[in-house]
């Protein structure tokens, strides 16, 4: 079992909001967990919804307003303090370096683990961080300050093997690499059993872009061309599009159709092998509390606007959130992507 799943811990905007936190997800892409943006409160959040903040190894800052990183520093102080002694990459801008150095040094904080930090660029486009799981390239946005968004791309995974085939053709336990990176088999008789045969194909990557603060460009459309699913922050209605204009924003109704040009994926057929067992954007309201014996998920569609690209499948819906414009009362915002195979 792959598992995709995104965790949106914050969503408001510039000042915090009566049960709206500043901008905050996990990604935890196979156990390993990645956090992008760090407004304040969000070790709260991550206590909230029972994610251990150790199990963060990698952290993406997009911009520096407030709102986007001033939880970071301590998080990192609350890490030290629990005793971690990991290493501790961190993505963002080239000033967020002194930053975090001027704030330990003036309160005399000598981390017991090494910060291992990249400067993100905003002349260009690049590959920031990479292993076995993920490739995560930078989105050059259109803000007030210097910022970044970050997609996502799953490595692919390789072919499996059909073991029912492998033993019929009496395949050598040594070839199998080959054959999940797509090799063909040729026998003992220069019989040559296609690949295809052999093994099942794997379940598409997926891949999903996370697009902070921007004024509406399409500078970046051919970057997310095709994407799985895209978080595009929407600070204002349409209503006051003046408005977001001056301060570098986008409305709810510009996010949809930017989402709409570069054809985020909402009926791709990887997507229609999974059942809502597997695939679903859950929305928990307040005046329940979190728990299993008391769940209240909400699919009314009075939150339909605050969809891109997701339209409905068995009264669910499939897709990436908008969560700035979903109701005060809503307090967890949850995207799963569970691949059982």
């Amino acid at each position: 079992m792959s598992v995709f799943e995104i965790t949106v811990l914050g969503s408001s905007s510039a000042t915090p909001a009566y049960n709206r936190n500043p901008s905050a997800q996990i990604i935890n892409l196979n156990d390993h967990f990645y956090l992008v943006d760090c407004g304040e409160a969000t070790q709260n959040q991550l206590n909230k919804f029972k994610i251990k903040s150790a199990k963060i190894d990698t952290i993406f800052i997009s911009h520096l307003h407030g709102n986007n990183y001033l939880g970071l520093v301590g998080l990192l102080s609350t890490l030290h303090l629990n005793g971690r002694t990991k290493e501790m990459h961190i993505i963002g801008p080239p000033e967020l370096k002194e930053i975090i150095d001027l704030q330990l040094k003036v309160s005399e904080t000598q981390l017991r683990f090494p910060i291992n930090f990249r400067a993100t660029q905003v002349d260009y486009t690049e590959v920031v961080f990479q292993n076995n799981d993920v490739i995560v390239e930078t989105i050059i946005l259109h803000h007030r300050i210097p910022t970044t968004g970050f997609i996502f791309r799953e490595v692919a995974r390789k072919r499996k093997i059909n073991t029912d085939k492998l033993n019929e053709y009496d395949i050598p336990l040594e070839y199998i690499p080959l054959l999940k990176n797509g090799i063909d088999y040729c026998d003992k008789f220069g019989r040559t059993i296609p690949n295809a045969e052999l093994t099942f194909a794997p379940i598409p990557a997926k891949t999903y872009a996370y697009c902070s603060d921007t004024i509406y460009t399409e500078h970046f459309l051919d970057q997310i061309e095709g994407i799985d699913f895209l978080y595009h922050e929407s600070t204002f209605l349409h209503e006051l599009l003046a408005r977001a204009e001056e301060t570098f924003h986008t409305t709810a109704l510009q996010a949809a159709e930017l989402a709409k040009k570069a054809n985020v994926k909402n009926k791709d057929k990887s997507i229609k092998k999974f059942n809502e067992k597997n695939i679903k954007i859950q929305y928990y309201t307040s005046d329940k509390p979190a728990g299993p014996q008391n769940e209240n998920w909400v699919t009314d569609d009075s939150q339909e606007r605050a969809i891109i690209g997701a339209p409905k499948v068995n009264d669910s819906y499939r897709f990436q959130i908008d969560s700035s414009l979903i109701d005060s009362t809503i307090k967890k915002t949850k995207i799963v992507f569970k691949n059982y195979a």
